[in-house]
């Protein structure tokens, strides 16, 4: 009889306890205002990746930099970032072709790259951005 009321008094004692102790799911409430209070002040990112360096490149462009943005597609990333500032590269001296006065591009710079991986067809997508490093009119 001794020992049904000690077990009586105790068990309810330990889930008390317990509780106090682990702080129940106070805890997991804090961590959610937390992160849903620096998702709130977190910057809004593009939608697209294209649509990130497209905001970059015309605030070079107003700026006077000149800039381009390639992408490149390979099951290899490497490759697939190479393709990319090449087409970039290409799309730039198009774009240099295209004005009224003559200019000469000497060498670039990847400004920014973005790389996304689709595990489904296992092949790497890169978008970069390239700006010229020396613009020398002629």
């Amino acid at each position: 009889m001794n020992l049904k009321k000690t077990l009586f008094i105790a068990i309810p004692v330990v889930a008390v306890l317990t509780l106090l102790v682990f702080g129940g799911n106070e805890k997991k409430d804090t961590r959610k205002t937390q992160a849903q209070s620096s998702q709130q002040t977190k910057p809004k990112t593009s939608a697209t990746p294209l649509s990130e360096l497209e905001e970059i490149k015309s605030g070079l462009d107003r700026e006077g930099i000149l800039s381009a943005i390639g992408t490149g597609e390979s099951t290899s990333e490497m490759i697939a970032r190479n393709i990319a500032a090449d087409n970039a590269r290409t799309e730039l001296a198009r774009s240099v072709a295209g004005q009224t006065s003559s200019v000469v591009i000497r060498g670039s710079t990847v400004h920014k790259s973005i790389t996304r991986y689709n595990a489904k067809n296992n092949v790497y997508r890169v978008y970069s951005l390239i700006t010229a490093r020396e613009v020398i009119p002629q």
